[in-house]
């Protein structure tokens, strides 16, 4: 399920759209951080790191807990995420940051990457 994400993620990053982050996020998605300051968000980001090629491999750090980077013309970028338990899994933690280095891991909001990686997690 990680591996789907990537791609309605990477739309949100090109261009954020509250349908779309209702369509694939957990109810407190948009509660936590409201459309419109992600949008704002967003697009600093965006104009700071210029254009982005289309996203890099998904990182599982577990079954609900991912990342992958964007490559811009300006840096790059780490997209870290987590996933609902629920069924269907659903976008519950969303973050951009520029990293300082193509091969910077993200940690989550909770700590840093428990450096283990899950091989074969879609």
């Amino acid at each position: 399920m990680l591996t789907r994400m990537r791609d309605p993620i990477f739309n949100l990053w090109k261009h954020w759209d509250d349908d779309l982050a209702r369509q694939i996020g957990a109810v407190n998605l948009l509660r936590d951080i409201p459309g419109a300051q992600r949008r704002a968000d967003i697009g600093k980001l965006r104009d700071e790191v210029g254009e982005c090629a289309e996203p890099g491999p998904i990182s599982a750090e577990n079954w609900l807990r991912g990342q992958f980077t964007l490559t811009c013309a300006k840096g790059t970028v780490g997209v870290f995420f987590t996933l609902s338990p629920t069924q269907p899994p659903a976008v519950q933690h969303l973050s951009f940051h520029k990293l300082e280095s193509p091969s910077q891991r993200l940690g989550a909001p909770t700590g840093p990457p428990a450096g283990v990686m899950c091989a074969g997690v879609n």
